[in-house]
């Protein structure tokens, strides 16, 4: 689900959005997300996970309000496969890297 998000706000996979950490960090507005996993079940067995998700997009120089309305509408896009709607963060400046982070929570069901 995160990389149909990701792409449908205009990112692509290994260029302008990764899992975890990039290498070499893009020198444009890119994302990267972290996952959590939580298996649920009965009988000894796992039947689903509950997934959480942090979205982090990270711009250099100015704040790129486009890529954060994107990602808000592909989210909108999703929200009915979303346990408990979105979370946006305020925006912060940080100072060590100079570039502007936005992060996106939200939560889903894997089955």
């Amino acid at each position: 689900m995160i990389d149909k998000i990701l792409q449908e706000a205009g990112f692509v996979k290994g260029e302008t959005f990764k899992k975890s950490v990039f290498k070499y960090t893009p020198e444009t507005t890119h994302a990267v997300y972290l996952e959590q996993k939580e298996p649920r079940g009965s009988d000894l067995k796992v039947l689903c996970y509950d997934v959480h998700i942090d979205i982090e997009l990270y711009s250099p120089t100015v704040p790129d309000e486009d890529a954060e309305n994107r990602i808000i509408t592909a989210l909108e896009n999703h929200y009915g496969e979303l346990t408990n709607g979105f979370q946006v963060d305020e925006r912060i400046w940080i100072d060590d890297i100079q570039e502007y982070q936005t992060v996106f929570r939200f939560d889903y069901t894997k089955k």
